[in-house]
């Protein structure tokens, strides 16, 4: 596969990883046939939620990666000039199950947890919540092949220590 724009950043194991090995890696764990671009392009927009007197209420991105919003931009579906969007593009495009299947092997345990929290909190960003957004229904139903092949199984297993230390990683 080809590889991203190289950027150091800290990942959870405290080593330098560029962003193209983050795509690369996330793209091999989703479980599901076809990678639905549409959680890329949720991701890179604020979330909308209903605050409490039922107002729209847009959410900073708190829960996303670090390494997705500096690969994916403000606005991945407006950023068609963004060489990484345009790349990421072009690995979801050529992403074949094998090819993914034998990265995902390579992986050590941790650093496949790692990858799914990472599309876990991509997937929950991506999300709509109901009523919040005119075609909400539709956006679920494009986001749901990621949530019933990859996130669900994984929700199966873990456990609360594996949560803690996860979101102790990312705030140091």
């Amino acid at each position: 596969m080809k590889k991203l724009k190289k950027r150091s950043i800290a990942s959870s194991d405290r080593t330098s990883v560029d962003e193209g090995d983050h795509i690369q890696r996330f793209l091999a764990v989703l479980e599901c046939e076809t990678i639905p671009e549409v959680i890329f392009e949720r991701a890179s927009r604020p979330r909308l939620t209903c605050g409490p007197t039922g107002d729209l209420v847009t959410t900073t991105f708190t829960i996303l990666p670090e390494w997705i919003l500096s690969t994916l931009g403000d606005e991945y579906g407006a950023s068609r000039s963004n060489s990484n969007a345009t790349l990421l593009r072009s690995l979801l495009e050529s992403a074949d199950i094998s090819s993914r299947k034998l990265l995902r092997q390579t992986l050590s345990p941790e650093a496949l947890k790692t990858t799914l929290f990472d599309i876990l909190s991509v997937v929950i960003h991506a999300f709509p919540e109901p009523y919040t957004e005119i075609l909400w229904q539709e956006a679920e139903a494009r986001v749901w092949e990621v949530v019933d092949s990859t996130c669900l199984p994984f929700l199966a297993v873990i456990d609360l220590p594996d949560v803690l230390n996860y979101i102790s990683s990312r705030s140091m």
